[in-house]
């Protein structure tokens, strides 16, 4: 046993025992100083340590503006990107405080495309932060968005032609297909008719799902099926509004993925392919394709995945890639998918002249068979490119910070502001795409008519390509321009005029159109519309 023995001037401390002969010893040992004075001291010494480090970083950023506590903490930020409103809570602090804002303690956010752009240049010396390491899907994976710089863009090399469509000329029939099954499920289960009665169509859910068919496709040559099933077979929508979150809490917090990858019982706390719901099955549909291209037997693709192994990925890195080709062919084209039709529907003047333009090109009536819009055709339409640009505009598909590191002895802002290397900048997506001085006054309205100008007038032509410089930065910029870009396009710009060419749209609760919530992306639902066919929608001829 153990007994302590205080007086005023030290503690001792007795260790009794017995010994083979029933007698007890007793070792006493007499401490300098007591545990109390010991831990106190100690306790003095780091909050000195914190105070000393937290007021350096709070002076060394103190010039940019923000919110009062992200002079010494993350909290704000951690919040922020937890609350589900992130861009509108970013673009009231870009309202408040102007193009550049300090958001965390060694981080500031941008809203301005111009220096966007010089830091995502080909030779800039800018590198990504931390943050990239928040997005993995996977714990102990790397994948492109989380590479070093030199894997990034040794992965990009490798994969920039199954992106572009180049390795697959059937890359718009492949869509095409989808499509089509997607217009027959409308019109067989969810137009509203007399006979029929009143049969709501979920478009947030369903542009999700379409995008997912469509992508995996393009992808793996074998579709998840949801028009098929006619339902969210993978729950995807599901899966990444529980897993976005977390994500987005990890980038704030990035040394929670070193723990995580020294963590002896990671896989079993994490999804696995065996999983029957959720992430898991997600893995599972992707890692299952792969594998066939690696079987005794092995399955060979003109699609994305059979490009990527053509040009050199590994079984391991395909695995990895195949993920992100998902999602970045999905959720960026359902985003503009959703807030296009949305804001289309709740402009009656842009609905009317859109439709309007549609049956002047003569895609009004349609074929009474399955032929789909070109993409060619669906860009020769001016007023819907305008339309489609304001879409992106007002519902950026991205929304995550993207932190990029000031290289070694700092940057200069253009406007003057020096920034100390080593500092994170990320972009402001929503304040960037509002930005007054070049999008005019009014930027929160949806008005594709921003996007024209007289001929002859210079001044509003300079402004357009402005503008034009600035939307492009909606899927970043130079060697960070999001690979998936191409294949939200080409989706966009066909699904929107078959659409409106075969169907008359209507919003169900105007005032309440849809649940939207952010985390790094857009996540929408219920988005509920009444559908009927056109009347004049189908030439018998």
């Amino acid at each position: 046993m153990m007994e302590s023995v205080n007086n005023s001037q030290s503690t001792t401390f007795a260790f009794a025992f017995p010994d083979p002969f029933n007698k007890t010893y007793q070792i006493k040992h007499t401490l300098p100083w007591t545990w109390k004075g010991f831990l106190a001291g100690l306790s003095l010494l780091l909050l000195f340590v914190v105070l000393v480090r937290t007021t350096l970083q709070y002076f060394r950023l103190e010039h940019f503006p923000g919110p009062s506590t992200t002079g010494i903490s993350k909290i704000w930020l951690l919040r922020t990107v937890t609350s589900g409103k992130m861009h509108d809570i970013f673009y009231e602090q870009y309202k408040k405080f102007g193009p550049v804002i300090r958001v965390a303690p060694n981080s500031i956010m941008i809203s301005d495309a111009l220096t966007w752009r010089r830091i995502c240049a080909p030779r800039s010396p800018y590198v990504r932060g931390k943050w990239y390491k928040g997005m993995r899907f996977e714990p102990d994976r790397d994948m492109i968005l989380s590479r070093s710089d030199k894997g990034h863009e040794e992965m990009r090399a490798k994969m920039a032609l199954g992106y572009a469509g180049r390795d697959n000329q059937d890359l718009e029939a492949t869509m095409d297909g989808r499509i089509t099954k997607l217009l027959d499920l409308i019109r067989g289960k969810y137009t509203s008719t007399e006979e029929k009665g009143y049969r709501p169509f979920d478009w947030g859910t369903w542009a999700n799902n379409l995008t997912l068919d469509v992508t995996t496709q393009v992808a793996f040559s074998h579709t998840v099926g949801n028009i098929e099933a006619n339902a969210d077979v993978l729950d995807y929508h599901g899966s990444v509004g529980m897993g976005l979150p977390v994500n987005t809490t990890l980038t704030v917090l990035p040394w929670i993925i070193s723990i995580l990858e020294r963590c002896p019982f990671l896989h079993w706390i994490m999804p696995s392919i065996e999983d029957k719901h959720g992430y898991g099955q997600i893995l599972g549909f992707s890692y299952k394709r792969v594998a066939e291209r690696f079987s005794e037997s092995p399955v060979v693709g003109k699609d994305l995945l059979g490009s990527f192994l053509n040009h050199g990925i590994t079984k391991s890195e395909a695995e990895a890639e195949m993920i992100v080709a998902m999602m970045a062919g999905t959720d960026p084209a359902a985003t503009s998918l959703r807030s296009t039709i949305l804001y289309v529907l709740t402009n009656p003047h842009v609905h009317n002249k859109l439709v309007k333009e549609i049956a002047d090109k003569g895609l009004i009536p349609a074929p009474a068979t399955s032929e789909i819009v070109s993409l060619a055709t669906a860009k020769s339409l001016p007023y819907f490119q305008a339309c489609i640009k304001e879409g992106l505009r007002i519902f950026p598909p991205f929304i995550g910070a993207l932190e990029k590191i000031v290289p070694e002895g700092g940057d200069t802002l253009p406007n003057g502001q020096f920034v100390p290397e080593g500092t994170a900048v990320g972009l402001n997506f929503y304040g960037m795409m509002r930005d007054k001085a070049i999008f005019g006054e009014d930027v929160d309205s949806y008005r594709p008519e921003r996007w024209f100008v007289k001929a002859g007038e210079h001044v509003e032509s300079e402004r357009l390509k402005d503008m034009e410089r600035t939307l492009s930065c909606v899927f970043s910029a130079g060697r960070f321009t999001c690979l998936g870009k191409d294949l939200a396009i080409i989706q966009v710009n066909k699904v929107i005029v078959e659409l409106l060419r075969r169907f008359d749209l209507s919003l169900i609760d105007p005032l309440n159109p849809w649940e939207s919530y952010s985390y790094g992306i857009f996540l929408q639902r219920h988005l509920w519309l009444r559908v009927t066919e056109r009347e004049d929608a189908i030439s018998r001829d």
